[in-house]
């Protein structure tokens, strides 16, 4: 195992190996002022980089453009949460919301001194304008929102779909509800609020789920259809903002933000100006970081370039923490004549999860189980003890994997794998080049597999190319290396399945209803039943579907939502449609030289790379998750706990 695993690594310290020269024969390469030196941002300005529609970003963050980073210094809601820590910061709002005893109303005060970018106060109105014209989470659980007056708004719960007060701020939390001006969309608002209001109502013992308790169809639908068709595609004379930073630049290679000084904040914010730098590959990334182009990246490189990165750079530290998400190996499982279930099981040994981990991230947490459609730390959260334990693990056994193989009818001729049919085995791996972690396992699994026996071809390329190919029918990846399991909202089950169901289920192409399905709302649905022999949530087949119970969720607390949570992890495990390799820690890497306020000053003032991961509820654990811009969405700009060092 020692020489097998030595080629691998042997392939995976090239790959670095050339990163790291790339960085250290670049030519006019700046190393940036050693720390404590003053004045080394006289001009205030925040350098990132990222990537946005090359054909403009367009005038709203609704139209379904990519906006990139603009969306960390220009959009806002009334609140923004943290991922990973559930912290939340008020916006637009004043202060946290107040929910009424009984639960039936959660009240939101607006600040005075919140307005729009173009100047106009923002109101309550406005706050009503964003939700009926864009049916997020939240509406499934209201029966409507009002405009008690100009800076009061009153959320009013469906007492048939209940949730907890922290879920109901977290919700709310998550909408980046500053994005609809009333007076400028009055007439799609006016529109889609009557249509809301005409349509019929959901039965208090209906399993249908609507915004705002309401089922529009036929020709109500028809015009819904129309409007929010309409008010995407509407073109504005100004970017429909009202975050502290406004963009007066725009090109394919470079976004200018400048500060807008009618913020509800502007006088705490002492950044004058965002630079935003293009880029989608990864080695142009690490240069830019070494060459002090830009003051922050989120996420982890390969030890060596890590290292290279701070050595030529002595202005940049990189700090570490937890990230709800795994990565690992989805399989295509529309192609049904190569993943049988024994071929899939066998896979699961075929691995050294633990040398893969090391490989591509040595902070995080190797998994032995298969794709779950949670993190172990969410599971170990949300399961009960009986169905944590009844999680199949899965350890390193080639031996074990060679004996399903068999079994499943394949052979090994010469030394080559080949399937049941007697054709020679050669895998399309696809993933996304721009992650350092997915393209180092990438070429690890491909190293094992050929030490294996089986014949593989890695194609990488940036992540709309691999997920355009990944996602379509008849897919040419037979495999991807990519996030097995991740949550993007709050902690919360409902958060990371329905990620799974709107990515990694596209990927893994698992059984969905029809899109023309005769409910509508299981319309394009995942179908896949899991078992539940004596649950109550189990219908007449001692069965649960994914679907039934995904957008429910919130409803469910205590010994209920954990039952649930068996169900469904137990039960996407039992389908071996991936395999977990490890659970991900992140990072930022930060230029502590040219910014004031970067948490853990005693780690980084001593050793630029902090491999310290802070433990969860200590302060350090929630002022380093707001480092990441995108667990945090530009708080610590927009909430002044970075100043620049001018």
């Amino acid at each position: 195992m020692k020489k097998r695993m030595g080629k691998i690594l042997a392939l995976v310290a090239a790959a670095a190996c050339m990163v790291c020269m790339c960085l250290g024969v670049m030519t006019g390469c700046t190393q940036g002022a050693e720390l404590g030196t003053p004045g080394t941002n006289p001009d205030k300005v925040f350098r990132v980089v990222g990537s946005w529609e090359k054909t403009g970003i367009g005038s709203h963050y609704n139209s379904g453009t990519n906006i990139g980073p603009v969306q960390y210094f220009a959009i806002e809601g009334l609140y923004q949460y943290v991922r990973s820590t559930d912290e939340i910061y008020p916006m637009l709002a004043e202060s946290m919301p107040v929910h009424s005893e009984d639960g039936s109303t959660t009240t939101v005060t607006i600040r005075e001194n919140a307005k729009w970018q173009n100047g106009e106060d923002f109101t309550a109105k406005d706050v009503f304008a964003f939700y009926y014209l864009n049916h997020t989470v939240v509406t499934n659980y209201l029966l409507s929102v009002e405009a008690k007056d100009d800076k009061t708004v009153v959320f009013h719960w469906n007492p048939n779909r209940t949730c907890a007060n922290e879920v109901k701020d977290l919700l709310i939390a998550q909408d980046m509800s500053g994005t609809v001006c009333y007076n400028e969309f009055r007439s799609y608002v006016d529109e889609a609020y009557q249509i809301v209001s005409e349509s019929e109502d959901i039965p208090a013992d209906s399993t249908t789920w609507g915004a705002f308790n309401k089922f529009s169809k036929g020709e109500l639908l028809d015009r819904l259809n129309v409007v929010m068709d309409n008010y995407k595609a509407h073109k504005t004379s100004w970017f429909v903002a009202t975050g502290p930073f406004k963009v007066t630049k725009e090109s394919p290679t470079q976004i200018i933000m400048e500060k807008n000084p009618l913020h509800w904040n502007a006088d705490n914010i002492g950044f004058e100006q965002i630079q935003i730098l293009s880029s989608s590959d990864t080695n142009q990334t690490y240069n830019l970081l070494t060459q002090d182009r830009i003051d922050y990246m989120d996420g982890l490189a390969p030890i060596d370039t890590l290292e290279a990165i701070l050595a030529q750079n002595k202005q940049m530290a990189h700090l570490k923490m937890y990230d709800p998400g795994s990565i690992g190996v989805l399989f295509n499982m529309e192609k049904t004549d190569l993943w049988t279930d024994k071929v899939r099981e066998a896979f699961q040994y075929l691995f050294n999860r633990e040398e893969i981990k090391n490989l591509a991230n040595p902070y995080a947490i190797t998994s032995y189980f298969p794709l779950l459609g949670m993190a172990d730390s969410e599971a170990q959260r949300w399961m009960t003890e009986e169905g944590y334990d009844a999680l199949p693990r899965y350890s390193h056994d080639t031996a074990k994997a060679e004996a399903l193989l068999q079994e499943a009818g394949w052979k090994k001729i010469d030394g080559k794998w080949h399937d049941q049919g007697g054709k020679l085995v050669d895998l399309t791996i696809g993933t996304d080049k721009t992650h350092a972690g997915m393209s180092s396992i990438a070429v690890a699994v491909q190293a094992e597999l050929q030490n294996f026996g089986i014949e593989s071809s890695v194609k990488m390329t940036d992540w709309g190319a691999w997920y355009a190919s990944a996602s379509m029918d008849n897919s040419t990846y037979d495999m991807s290396v990519y996030w097995t399991d991740l949550n993007m909202s709050f902690s919360y089950p409902t958060g990371t399945y329905k990620y799974f169901d709107s990515l990694m289920a596209n990927v893994v192409h698992v059984n969905r209803y029809p899109t023309e399905y005769e409910i509508p709302e299981l319309a394009g649905a995942i179908n896949e039943e899991f078992d539940a022999q004596g649950s109550k949530f189990a219908d007449a087949n001692g069965k649960v579907n994914f679907s039934t119970y995904v957008n429910m969720m919130y409803a469910y607390s205590g010994d209920d939502i954990k039952e649930l949570v068996d169900i469904y992890n137990n039960g996407i495990a039992s389908k071996l449609w991936g395999i977990q390799f490890y659970q991900n820690v992140t990072g930022s890497f930060i230029n502590v030289g040219r910014i004031k306020g970067v948490p853990e000053e005693a780690l980084w003032s001593q050793e630029r790379n902090v491999a310290t991961v802070p433990a969860e509820g200590t302060d350090d654990f929630y002022k380093v998750a707001c480092t990441n811009l995108i667990y945090a969405n530009g708080v610590a700009i927009t909430h002044g706990m970075y100043q620049p060092n001018a």
